[in-house]
């Protein structure tokens, strides 16, 4: 359901971004709702600019301009009691891939960290089609669900360049989708890539046992149990079963 409504300043968060058919923006409202606005092409609306809408449409998700609506320059409103919100929006957390099935909203926006295991050579559905994506997949081996599918659309899908199998990278700003139970992250006009030199596979659970003789460590976790013999886990749990000694 949705309807026409008359008039509302906006400021535009991101750069805007075409999809064909149409044009896809984050806003900020007069009211301090973050919202996507999709838009005909014959409307600019990039980051940074005010505008005032009439004749929009509310979706239960996102607003639209119709053909029919009008957008013009307005004049700026004040965004101090929105700094926290759009500073979020700007700079989402990291999520881990395991979590992202449990998020209530599955449209928000996030970061991702995870080891590169897929990085598919064609363009689907292919390079020549209006809205082609790369579908990167990336993974965490020691928690379920291991692995995720990022679909990096139209001109994002070449940041993948530079990247090999094996790498661990951090994905900043994706949008969480939802289709027919299936669960994956869409590149945004802001979305970018990097290197993760702090990445770390890590594992929460309850750990059962460890044998300082054999040097295992083990714990279970929600999907899996797990060892760990690295030498500096250990030495870790000598020095605080020393101090406890004392």
């Amino acid at each position: 359901m949705f309807q026409d409504l008359d008039v509302m300043k906006i400021h535009a968060l991101l750069e805007e971004e075409p999809r064909g058919s149409y044009k896809v923006n984050y806003i900020v409202t007069e009211g301090g709702r973050i919202i996507e606005l999709q838009y005909d092409n014959k409307f600019t609306i990039n980051l940074g600019e005010f505008k005032l809408l009439k004749k929009y449409r509310v979706y239960d998700e996102k607003m639209s301009l119709p053909s029919h609506a009008l957008c013009f320059e307005s004049a700026p409103f004040p965004l101090n009691s929105f700094e926290e919100a759009i500073g979020l929006f700007k700079n989402p957390p990291v999520v881990a891939i395991n979590s992202i099935t449990n998020l209530q909203d599955h449209h928000q926006r996030i970061s991702i960290r995870g080891e590169i295991t897929r990085i598919p050579l064609e363009l689907e559905p292919a390079e020549g089609a209006e809205n082609p994506y790369r579908g990167l997949r990336l993974t965490n081996t020691l928690m379920r669900p291991r692995s995720i599918k990022v679909k990096l659309w139209r001109e994002k899908a070449f940041m993948t360049n530079g990247f090999s199998v094996g790498d661990k990278i951090v994905v900043k700003n994706l949008k969480v989708m939802e289709f027919r139970g299936s669960i994956f992250l869409n590149s945004m006009s802001d979305t970018n890539i990097m290197n993760d030199t702090e990445f770390q596979e890590t594992a929460e659970g309850l750990v059962i046992g460890a044998s300082f003789v054999r040097q295992i460590f083990l714990a279970k976790g929600d999907d899996t149990n797990w060892k760990d013999t690295a030498t500096d886990v250990f030495g870790n749990i000598e020095e605080k079963k020393q101090d406890l000694d004392r």
